[in-house]
């Protein structure tokens, strides 16, 4: 059986970007958030995405 092989890190690029610094924070955020802030901004994102007439009213309201 061959050993598996690691992939080659590209040299040239950084370990830490903007974007992978703005999603550990957004990790941070939403794991402090308790149940219920976590099912609105469920539905939130929901009325956003899909765009349901119930949802949306959830989501205006945070705006």
């Amino acid at each position: 059986m061959k050993k598996p092989v690691q992939k080659r890190r590209r040299l040239d690029y950084p370990l830490e970007t903007p974007g992978s610094k703005l999603a550990a924070e957004a990790r941070k955020r939403a794991n402090s958030l308790t149940d219920d802030q976590r099912a609105e901004a469920l539905e939130g994102a929901r009325a956003l995405i899909y765009g349901h007439a119930k949802t949306r009213q959830v989501a205006g309201a945070r705006r």
